[in-house]
């Protein structure tokens, strides 16, 4: 029977931060979508970047087009990734 993959301690390292940042969290968030950004930092691979991101209703709200009609959640997030690549 094959052994099972030793877990990197860079891997615990991150599986451990990022557990406790979702912890602390405000529940009443209405968060609906998590994700994870991976860079290296300075385009150099041994220095790798991992960020959490997090997206909420309210936000979404935000950035829809019509503040009084409910969001439309993959369009506002759309138009809001535009705006950062304009931006950036």
């Amino acid at each position: 029977m094959p052994q099972p993959a030793k877990i990197h301690p860079f891997e615990e390292y991150v599986c451990a931060h990022l557990a406790r940042a979702i912890q602390a969290w405000d529940t009443r968030a209405d968060i609906y979508a998590i994700g994870l950004h991976l860079t290296d930092v300075e385009d150099d691979f041994r220095r790798p970047m991992v960020r959490l991101i997090r997206n909420t209703r309210a936000h979404a709200q935000l950035h829809s087009p019509r503040q009084d009609e409910k969001a439309d959640l993959p369009a506002a997030c759309m138009r809001l990734e535009k705006k950062k690549r304009k931006a950036g």
